[in-house]
């Protein structure tokens, strides 16, 4: 019987996968499989939602993605704890 990952557990592999490190399509439909996408309702200055749209389509991102990536990096420098 397989042991479900923890949120936190996911968010290493997923960071994995946004890293030069090689994670398995297989590990990687098992996380999407396993934490769904949840909506996130908040506020931001005009500015910095701007930079985030423009920032995305030049990447050819979402903007959740960005926004993602950027919550990861505050957890590892600020609650590395949080992602053990």
């Amino acid at each position: 019987m397989a042991v479900k990952k923890s949120r936190f557990e996911q968010l290493q592999v997923l960071k994995k996968a946004d890293s030069a490190e090689e994670v398995s399509p297989a590990q990687l439909a098992a996380l999407k499989e396993a934490n769904p996408l949840e909506s996130l309702s908040s506020q931001m200055r005009r500015d910095l939602k701007s930079a985030l749209k423009q920032a995305s389509a030049r990447e050819h991102r979402k903007q959740y993605q960005l926004i993602e990536e950027a919550v990861i990096a505050y957890l590892e420098k600020k609650h590395p704890s949080l992602l053990e």
